[in-house]
Formats: structure tokens, C-alpha cells, sequence
């Protein structure tokens, strides 16, 4: 015996056949001509456990309006005055409280459904970043464009006259400091003596590789200067012919060792920075709509966790209500007893 119940309960469609055939055999055996309504009865059973909650939440709204349209006086209430406002208050409390469930319930589902919001977050500030990169592309290509087409027509003119510019520099330094040379020779013999020395340092220095290699001499020549007795405006003469010499030495070096590409930055100083934010917006903007496509590839709606979300949401919805509402008729099932005895207490005393 113990070996076929473990066979029915392991073949669960075996044991369902059996059932309903031995249902159908009782049913027919006490109810005869009946036994159909015994299968529609068992039905309507089962099914009022998931619609019976719902006529009673429908009588509970309508005993709640029927109550709030009533005339009477609160001294018209029975004795058992706080167990009826109780009542209604657990009627009202079970009306509110079973909304908000149904109501928390769609609202989580949705939440559910729709995409996250880190998400949604996301995939605007790509696009967002996506158009204004598009918009500066548009704007910073032809720019690198024209400059390369100048370059590209015009380098060796631009090339000659950035080093006929600078000749002409050194040029005209040259000749300020002749004309300075001549004003302090005028001036006192430790004035000449100052210039003779800086003119040998500038000789000893003149050729250097780096013009950063100049910026001690400079340094050093000024604290000569400091060092020596020499009148304010003399003093200013030989720093002037100090900082001409220094530009001189500057221009010449730029015409003699600087290489091409030294030579663009220096003539067309943008072109470097708009090459490079070109370089990176032609980078990244692939790589941003790589990003973006798969955002959107992720943005999907699940309404299979809604389905599920709004079945939990019966289910809470339909177990609050059937055990709230047996305690609530349990408290009238106890206010109309006292009802009923306080009514027969009242009959025997008028007899």
C-alpha cells in the first residue's frame, strides 16, 4: 500500500486522473442527477477565494456611504457605541489600506517595467555629450582644414618671410645697440669698462644650443650690473643693450635651427591645438555612439516582471482583505449579539 501512494505521489498526472475519477464516482454515487452541480459548486468555491474579496470590499464602500448619508444623532447609537465606530473605522481603514496595496503594487510593477534610471540617465548625457562633440566637429575641421590648405600653398613663402622677419629683428637690434654703445662710450670710463666686459661675456656666449641656455647669462649680466657703481640712467643703457642683444641672439636662433615643424607651431600656433581636438573628437565620437548603441540596446521594457508584480499584488491584495475582513465580521458577529440581548433584555422588561 505504502509503495503505490509513493507512485501517486511521484506520477502527479496519474494521481489526478484517480481523483477525478473517484470525484465523479461519489458525486454521481450521493447526488445522482445532481453530481454536476456538485462540480460547478466546488468550482465556485475556489473561485470565490479570489473574487470574494472583492464583493466584500465593494459592501464595505457601500455600508461606508450608506453610513455617511445617515440622519440620525450620535445619542441614537446603540450601547455598544465604540465597538460600532470601531467597526467602521476597521471598514474604512481595510478600504484605504487595500487601495494602496493594489495602488503600490502597480506602481512598483511599472517601476519594474521600465528601464533603471541610472540607465535612462545615462543615455542622455551620452547624447547630450554626442551632439555638442558633432556640433564642435563641424566647426573645428574646416578650421584645421583652411590652415592646412595655407600650409600647404603657401609654406615657403610663410617659411621666408617668418626668417626675413627675424633678420630684421636681429637687424634692428644690431643697430640699437650700436647707437646705445655710442651714448654710454660718452658717459664715464667705468660705464665703458662695464659695456667691454658684457660685450666679451656676449661673445664667449653668443652660440648656444637651447634658448633656455641664455636666460642665466641674462641673469648673471644683471647682477654684474648691480654689483658695479654706475648712475641710474647709465645702468638702464647697458640693461637695454643687454636685452637687445638677448633678442638678437633669439631671432637668429629661430632662423638657424629651428625645424619645419618648430617653424609652423611658431606661424600658425592654433593649428597644433585644433589638430589635436580634431584627432580626439574623430576618437571619440565612434566610440561614444559604440556606447550609446548599446545603452539603447539594454533600454527594453520587461513587462514579464510587470505580469508578475501585479499577480504578488492580487495575491497581497485578496490574503489582507479575507484576514481583515473575518476580524471585522467577527467584531459584528460580537456587536450584533450584544445587540440582540440588549433587545430581548428591553422586551421582558416592558411585558
Amino acid at each position: 500500500m505504502e509503495n503505490i501512494f509513493n507512485l501517486f505521489a511521484e506520477d502527479l498526472t496519474a494521481t489526478l486522473i484517480v481523483f477525478l475519477i473517484l470525484f465523479a464516482a461519489i458525486a454521481y454515487f450521493f447526488a445522482r442527477e445532481k453530481s454536476v452541480a456538485v462540480f460547478s459548486g466546488v468550482i465556485l468555491i475556489a473561485l470565490s477565494l479570489f473574487y470574494g474579496p472583492f464583493v466584500y470590499l465593494k459592501k464595505a464602500v457601500l455600508k461606508l456611504a450608506g453610513h455617511g448619508a445617515k440622519k440620525r444623532t450620535e445619542f441614537e447609537q446603540p450601547k455598544q457605541y465604540l465597538l460600532d465606530k470601531l467597526l467602521f473605522m476597521l471598514q474604512a481603514l481595510l478600504v484605504i489600506l487595500s487601495i494602496a496595496i493594489l495602488a503600490a503594487g502597480i506602481v512598483s510593477g511599472w517601476n519594474q517595467t521600465v528601464p533603471s534610471k541610472e540607465l535612462r540617465v545615462a543615455i542622455s548625457t551620452t547624447e547630450d555629450e554626442l551632439q555638442k562633440m558633432r556640433i564642435e566637429l563641424r566647426e573645428v575641421e574646416p578650421a584645421a582644414k583652411q590652415l592646412e590648405t595655407v600650409w600647404s600653398t603657401q609654406r615657403d613663402s610663410l617659411m621666408k618671410g617668418y626668417k626675413t622677419e627675424r633678420a630684421h629683428i636681429g637687424e634692428t637690434m644690431m643697430a640699437q645697440n650700436n647707437d646705445l654703445a655710442t651714448r654710454i662710450n660718452a658717459s664715464s670710463d667705468t660705464a665703458q669698462q662695464a659695456l667691454s666686459e658684457i660685450k666679451y661675456y656676449h661673445a664667449q656666449n653668443e652660440y648656444r644650443t637651447s634658448p633656455s641656455e641664455y636666460e642665466p647669462i641674462m641673469i648673471e649680466i644683471k647682477n654684474y650690473l648691480d654689483r658695479q657703481i654706475l648712475s641710474p640712467e647709465v645702468k638702464n643703457l647697458l640693461l637695454n643693450y643687454n636685452d637687445n642683444w638677448y633678442a638678437q641672439v633669439l631671432a637668429r636662433f629661430e632662423t638657424r635651427t629651428l625645424s619645419e615643424g618648430q617653424l609652423r607651431f611658431a606661424l600658425q600656433p592654433a593649428y597644433h591645438n585644433r589638430q589635436q581636438r580634431l584627432d580626439y573628437l574623430k576618437e571619440t565620437i565612434p566610440s561614444r555612439e559604440n556606447e550609446l548603441a548599446q545603452f539603447r540596446a539594454e533600454l527594453k521594457y520587461n513587462f514579464g516582471a510587470l505580469g508578475v508584480q501585479i499577480l504578488f499584488t492580487i495575491f497581497q491584495f485578496i490574503l489582507f482583505v479575507w484576514v481583515v475582513g473575518l476580524v471585522i465580521e467577527s467584531l459584528e458577529l460580537t456587536v450584533d449579539t450584544a445587540a440582540n440581548v440588549q433587545k430581548i433584555q428591553e422586551h421582558f422588561k416592558n411585558q
